[in-house]
């Protein structure tokens, strides 16, 4: 309220506001008497308040007194949880009422030095910036905690193995191994190219372990595997597998009548991976005779 002191002969008072006069009703009180009160200030209540002080003599206006009313500190939207990926910016905000506001951001309930706006932004995060995020807003009618908000910052798809080439014989196992980190990972291995999928000699084709058990010569070629994750795409290395054939004599070599002088041809037809021949008698290496081919000059009886 406001209070007025006068001297005079026959005094009377009139409270105005914003010089209009004033009646009690409502939380106005004392407008006809040196001394207004106002309860339970109110938005409209703010204004100029001036006494008109009237005696036997004169009337006289006092000065003019400001009625400013502060509003109570609010929050009214708060800071929401943010995902993104490592390098990408995240912002928090915060939306309030009141008088004279001041704002403190925190994480995991420490302040961040300098972070004293509405808005708070991350450039570039990365893991360590993972926490809760609050705002405090404080103003000339208290403070405020905004609600905490998570900020969870997904790693980027890193191959840090990549699959090593094999060679292996017909029949045997064998696969090819990818580590990765990131979030969210999912994996496609490729053969030439084509995605692969499980079923017949082939297992794990969706997995960081690709296994091929048994090997054919058909699954000779080019491997890569595709890792997926929350935070992009990455290709590894190319592994090449060699599938050598087994060794498989298709035509032996036939007995043979000849007589003195004659000439003898043996031939054997094979199939495989890096053939090399000797050519043996009697259980015994014939020198030099690495073909696939042995003829024989001029054959004498033994």
């Amino acid at each position: 309220g406001f209070t007025v002191s006068a001297t005079g002969t026959g005094l009377t008072y009139q409270w105005k506001k914003d010089g209009i006069d004033l009646a009690d009703g409502g939380n106005i009180s004392g407008s006809t008497t040196n001394s207004l009160n106002i309860t339970g200030v109110l938005a409209g209540d703010n204004g100029v308040y001036t006494c008109e002080v009237t005696g036997s003599c004169n009337v006289v206006n006092s000065d003019p007194a400001n009625l400013t009313l502060n509003i109570n500190t609010l929050i009214t939207t708060h800071p929401t949880n943010q995902t993104v990926c490592s390098n990408a910016n995240a912002i928090f905000n915060v939306a309030t009422n009141g008088t004279s506001l001041t704002y403190q951001w925190q994480k995991d309930g420490v302040n961040i030095a300098g972070e004293t706006n509405s808005g708070l932004l991350l450039n570039n995060v990365v893991a360590g910036d993972a926490g809760v995020y609050r705002c405090i807003v404080t103003g000339a009618c208290g403070s405020s905690t905004s609600n905490g908000a998570l900020l969870t910052v997904n790693q980027d798809v890193v191959i840090t193995v990549q699959p090593v080439d094999d060679e292996i014989c017909e029949n045997e196992a064998t696969g090819f191994i990818v580590t990765a980190i990131g979030t969210g990972l999912t994996y496609q291995w490729k053969h030439n190219g084509v995605d692969l999928a499980d079923g017949g000699s082939i297992s794990g084709s969706t997995t960081s372990n690709l296994n091929i058990d048994p090997a054919i010569t058909a699954d000779a070629g080019n491997y890569t595997c595709l890792v997926t994750g929350t935070c992009g795409i990455v290709t590894s290395t190319t592994a090449a597998l060699i599938v050598d054939e087994e060794i498989v004599i298709s035509v032996h070599p036939q007995n043979k009548t000849a007589c003195p002088n004659d000439n003898v041809l043996f031939n054997v037809t094979v199939s495989g991976t890096n053939i090399t021949y000797q050519w043996q008698k009697d259980g015994v290496d014939l020198v030099g005779e690495t073909n696939s081919f042995l003829s024989l000059n001029n054959v004498l009886a033994a």
